[in-house]
C-alpha cells in the first residue's frame, strides 16, 4: 500500500497508544513485565504513516479500510 501523503510503499500504519501494565522485580533484580494483565487507558487513534508521521486514519476502522484497500 501507499501512503497518500508520501507516496512510499509502507507495510503498516503506527500508532502510540498509553497503557498500564505491572511489573515485579525477582531476588536477582531482573524486571518482569506483567503483560497477561495490560489495560490499556488511551484509545486508539492517529493512525500514521511509518515514513512521514502524517495522519493517514483516525480511528481503528477507518485504518483497517485503509490498509485492506477498502477507503473511499
Amino acid at each position: 500500500m501507499k501512503c497518500k501523503f508520501c507516496n512510499k510503499e509502507i507495510d503498516c500504519l503506527v500508532n502510540e497508544a498509553t497503557a498500564t501494565t505491572g511489573i515485579s522485580m525477582d531476588k536477582t533484580g531482573e524486571i518482569i513485565w506483567d503483560d497477561d494483565n495490560m489495560k490499556h487507558i488511551a484509545e486508539f487513534n492517529e493512525w500514521r504513516c511509518p515514513e512521514c508521521d502524517e495522519v493517514i486514519a483516525w480511528d481503528e476502522d477507518e485504518a483497517r479500510k485503509f490498509v485492506l484497500g477498502e477507503e473511499k
